[in-house]
């Protein structure tokens, strides 16, 4: 009933990414480039520990709640948004992040 491999499942999530990713290379030619491979090896290692890490706690949190955080977390990306990158966003762009936070809520 559950997904028990978050291995598997954090392996197959990267390699559709990597097919689409060749699929939009393919489809819109890139200029060649050489990327620093020691430099982004880190954030790309993160990124796979931190989405292993992601799924195993997600083991143990409901559904309900898995999407009811989901839908809240515009909240704070909004207020870390403004705070940190000094974006700025109207009223009227709250409003909405709080009823649809609310709506999903509730239903």
């Amino acid at each position: 009933d559950r997904f028990t491999s978050s291995s598997l499942l954090v392996l197959v999530n990267r390699l559709v990414a990597i097919l689409f990713a060749l699929v939009i290379i393919m489809v819109y030619p890139q200029p060649p480039h050489r990327a620093p491979a020691l430099q982004y090896s880190f954030a790309s290692a993160t990124n796979v520990l931190s989405s292993f890490c992601q799924y195993e706690a997600l083991i143990y949190v409901s559904f309900p709640m898995q999407t009811v955080t989901k839908a809240c977390k515009v909240i704070p990306t909004m207020i870390m948004g403004t705070l940190v990158q000094g974006k700025q966003f109207t009223v009227h762009d709250y409003i909405g992040a709080i009823l649809i936070s609310i709506g999903v809520a509730t239903f």
